[in-house]
Order: C-alpha cells, then sequence, then structure tokens
C-alpha cells in the first residue's frame, strides 16, 4: 500500500479537497432530531438495537447506540459488504498489481468468451453483464472458485459496460481474479490489505447460509457475506475520508467515489436508488456533480446496514442494524440522511 508521503504534491491537493468539511463545524452540531429519528425507528420497526456514527476522517462528530447495540456489536452488512470488497481490490491497482481495465479472462482462464473484455472496473461498478445472482442460495461450503465459476456460467445480460444489472456474480469473479493475481486467498488479502492496517477487530466473511453465522465457512460471499461492528465499519469509512491509516490513494478514492456508469443504460438499477443515481466502483453514486464526482455515496445492505459519505455535508456515517423488509425501512433510511446532512451542515 502507499503511504502519504509518496502522492506527491497533487495527491496532497486531492487530498485536502477530499477531506475538507463543509462551511459549518459538525463537532458543534445539533444530533437531537438525528437522535429522534432513531429512536422512532427503533419502535416503529420493532429493532432489537441499531447504532451510528458520524465523522469524517480521524473526527467522530456523533454516535448514539440503541437496544443492544455498542460499538462492537457486530450486525450483518448484507450489500454493504461490497463498498468493504471494492477497497480491498483497489489497494491492488494503487500497488500495481492490477489495473482498473484489467480483463478479468487474464486471469480467469474458465470464463465464456463472451467474457473476454470484462474488466474489474465494469465489475466493481455492475456493468459487466455478468449475472444478477448474489450466490446467496449456495453451499456454504465451497470455495470462492467454484462459487465465482459458478455465477459466471450463464450468458451475459448486456455488452461490458452497456448496462448497470445489479448483482453478486461480478463481486465473485473479482475477488476470485485478486486471489488468482496475488497468489493469496481472500481472507488472507483482507487481512493483510484492510483488518491489519486499519485495526479492524470485530469483522469477518462468511456467507448467509452458514448455520448460526460460522466464522468458519469456506464460501466467502464477497456480496453479501459480511459480518462488521460500527467500530469497525466506521474506521474503513475514516480511511477513505483521509483519516489515521490510508488503505488507498486520494486519487483511488476520488475514483472510487466517481460516476463509473455514466455512458451505461440505468434504467434497471434497484428500486433504492433514484433515477438520475449511478454506480461508483463498489458503491452507489447519487447527487451527481459536472466533474462526474458523486456528491454522495452509499453501500446500502437488505437489512438496512447503510454506510454512507456526504461529500456536500463534510460527513460520513455508518448504521448498522438488522430490520425485517428494506422495503420499509428505505424512506426512514432516506429521512436518516437528510437529518445528518442538514444537522451536519
Amino acid at each position: 500500500m502507499k503511504h502519504p508521503e509518496a502522492f506527491g504534491l497533487a495527491g496532497l491537493a486531492m487530498s485536502i479537497f477530499l477531506a475538507w468539511p463543509a462551511s459549518a463545524d459538525p463537532r458543534h452540531a445539533d444530533w437531537g432530531h438525528v437522535d429522534a429519528h432513531l429512536a422512532s425507528m427503533m419502535e416503529r420497526h420493532d429493532l432489537d438495537g441499531l447504532s451510528l456514527v458520524v465523522g469524517f476522517g480521524d473526527e467522530v462528530y456523533h454516535e448514539r447506540y440503541l437496544g443492544d447495540d455498542r460499538p462492537d456489536t457486530v450486525r450483518v452488512a448484507a450489500s454493504a459488504t461490497k463498498l468493504v470488497v471494492a477497497a480491498t481490490l483497489l489497494t491492488l491497482v494503487d500497488d500495481g498489481h492490477l489495473t482498473l481495465d484489467t480483463r478479468a479472462s487474464s486471469y480467469l482462464a474458465y470464463l465464456q468468451p463472451r467474457y473476454r473484455d470484462v474488466t474489474l472496473r465494469h465489475m466493481l461498478a455492475h456493468t459487466s453483464g455478468m449475472s444478477e445472482d448474489h450466490g446467496l442460495d449456495q453451499d456454504h461450503a465451497v470455495p470462492l472458485w467454484v462459487s465465482a465459476h459458478a455465477l459466471s456460467l450463464t450468458l451475459p445480460l448486456n455488452p461490458p459496460g452497456g448496462q448497470v444489472n445489479y448483482g453478486g456474480a461480478g463481486f465473485a469473479n473479482a475477488g476470485l481474479l485478486a486471489e488468482t493475481a496475488t497468489g493469496t486467498g481472500w481472507r488472507d488479502l483482507f487481512a493483510h490489505r484492510i483488518a491489519g492496517p486499519l485495526g479492524l477487530e470485530d469483522t469477518y466473511f462468511s456467507h448467509p447460509t452458514s448455520p448460526g453465522r460460522q466464522l468458519d465457512s469456506v464460501n466467502v460471499n464477497l456480496s453479501g457475506g459480511l459480518l462488521i461492528s460500527s467500530r469497525d465499519y466506521r474506521r474503513i469509512l475514516a480511511s477513505l475520508t483521509g483519516g489515521g491509516t490510508r488503505i488507498l490513494s486520494p486519487s483511488m478514492v476520488a475514483e472510487m467515489t466517481r460516476h463509473q456508469s455514466a455512458n451505461a443504460d440505468r434504467s434497471d438499477m434497484p428500486g433504492p436508488i433514484p433515477a438520475d443515481g449511478g454506480t461508483g466502483l463498489g458503491v452507489w453514486c447519487e447527487d451527481i456533480r459536472i466533474d462526474g464526482s458523486c456528491g454522495l455515496v452509499h453501500s446500502l445492505g437488505a437489512y438496512g446496514a447503510l454506510p454512507w459519505i456526504d461529500y456536500e455535508a463534510g460527513v460520513f456515517a455508518v448504521l448498522l442494524m438488522e430490520g425485517e423488509s428494506l422495503r420499509e425501512l428505505l424512506p426512514d433510511l432516506r429521512e436518516l440522511q437528510r437529518r445528518v446532512r442538514e444537522a451536519a451542515r
């Protein structure tokens, strides 16, 4: 991984830009309306607990833990897994092991000819044309190469770069691409590149079909199998916004949070994503600016896990909980984002 001193003046300028907060000072904000909304969510959705942490870089502006939750309470991330997986893979791009335009077929010989031009960028931006299957019904005892291969057997939905098709096949194959390119298993890659440098203590990859969330699951579901605490997710978002140990260079964070699907058909994006939104790398991109950067990025999970970075307000936030219906939770999640932005500004 690159160190801050290696970024040069351009990197320093980008670092200052990414870490520069909104004009208001969130350290002295009134978070009462945010806390009231969280309490209401707890009651109306019959949650056993939730946690919210708001900050930017090394700063923590607000924390709230309700019900059974504490900073080290481990929750199912579901699709909020994708941000963490993408960050892990992008460390390999930063270090020169891969490029975003590396063809998956260069390393994964089993890919059918129709996937010959699919790149790492396509897979992380949901524009690979691969299956929308997340592999959630796969056996938790099969290794990643079996999982990824199985998810690549369907015919392409679209040419690479042609349309946003939300699914897990691209992430499974991207993970196997990383394993093949480095000769290192996924868990070791993650430990060396993310968990170790950031001091993560409560983060594990498993599989949704693993009984009792067993942490020894062989199948690491890279689109929805992450178990993580708000304390650990905060450390990841802090790093991406210029705090602590930098796992990615400023230019790579800028690429991750840039609109990657501007030229793709976005008519089939998931319902929770607004029609004028798009994809970054492992994140959803909203409030898209003229220069293509995203004013807000997030990685929404099926049970209400919601990490996001709001560059317009100068904050990151992570909400962890396990609700039963994302459809019912979604209006409250959007309202929470609105209230956090309002308080921070």
